[in-house]
């Protein structure tokens, strides 16, 4: 009985072994892939369909978002530009984090993906960001002169803002698993998008 309790506890061993040295193999996979690619190289129109933004938009975010964010410390570090262009592929996806993980411009492990987007989140939602960014008028002459700037855009007349929805997929939660589940029967979370202008 000790033997074959023996052999067991060898063969979970070398298991263990493999999966390490296959984690270190593709961490340093994706870390090469990661500082040998450019994302801002890609074509304009490439790099919007990935990102939704302009890669003059991108830099701009990243300069904005900069201060708002942990500076790196390794060398192997991700770079704040990466963090923010996982967050940007995410956002835009609406879905798993896996097809961002998946992008070849990134290079970046699912782990990495999940905290590049909490990080860039946060940032995002800190006051400085927020309130430089999201607000509705409150004086009546800047709300007529949204009203007048929406009705040229539309023709809709008396329209201050603009709320759309839509959802983004998430993994079947495990608790009230029928709670999340939506009419196109995939589990998802209903996100809500208030815009004062629009957005051409």
């Amino acid at each position: 009985m000790d033997a074959i309790w023996g052999l067991n506890f060898l063969r979970r061993r070398r298991r263990q072994r493999e999966r390490e040295q296959n984690i270190a193999i593709n961490r340093a996979r994706l870390r090469g892939l990661r500082d040998s690619s450019d994302p801002f190289a890609v074509d304009e129109v490439v790099f919007k369909g990935i990102y939704r933004l302009s890669k003059d938009m991108v830099r701009g975010l990243v300069a904005e978002l900069r201060p708002h964010m942990a500076v790196a410390r390794r060398s192997t570090a991700i770079p704040i530009e990466l963090k923010v262009l996982c967050a940007l592929h995410f956002y835009g996806q609406g879905s798993y984090q896996k097809s961002t993980g998946s992008d070849s411009n990134l290079g970046l492990c699912q782990s990495s993906v999940s905290n590049a987007i909490e990080e860039v989140t946060e940032a995002l939602n800190t006051n400085d960001i927020l309130t430089k960014w999201i607000h509705f008028p409150l004086q009546r002459e800047e709300r007529s002169r949204v009203i007048r700037k929406n009705y040229l855009a539309t023709q809709i007349p008396g329209t201050i803002g603009y709320v759309d929805g839509t959802h983004v997929a998430i993994k079947a939660p495990k608790e009230q698993e029928h709670l999340f589940l939506n009419r196109k029967s995939y589990h998802s979370i209903n996100v809500m998008i208030v815009s004062g202008y629009l957005v051409t």
